[in-house]
């Protein structure tokens, strides 16, 4: 199953679309994550919707072979917790990140 709806709209709970600039690296409700600011119209909001890097158990692949597709987030980028802060290391302050469908 792949995503069919995008949004840019607050509490839409989808994924926007466009380029992201990563940012600043926080520690949150999911432990440490990577703040993204939106580059183009379809993802202005990302900042304000809180749309941030972080992992989370539903994005390990073994969650597709229970499932048959990876658990979802609320439009955020997540990522499996063994990988995660890899990720946020090369990408933090400045990084891009080209979502697409």
């Amino acid at each position: 199953m792949y995503a069919k709806n995008f949004s840019n709209d607050i509490n839409s709970k989808q994924t926007s679309l466009g380029t992201f600039r990563a940012a600043e690296v926080y520690r949150g409700r999911f432990g440490r994550s990577l703040r993204l600011d939106g580059l183009d119209p379809e993802n202005s909001n990302a900042r304000r919707r809180a749309i941030v890097i972080h992992g989370a158990s539903y994005s390990n692949p073994n969650v597709i072979k229970e499932l048959g597709m990876l658990g979802q987030s609320w439009g955020c980028p997540s990522l499996p917790l063994n990988t995660v802060n890899a990720v946020i290391q090369k990408l933090q302050n400045g990084g891009i990140i080209y979502a697409y469908r």
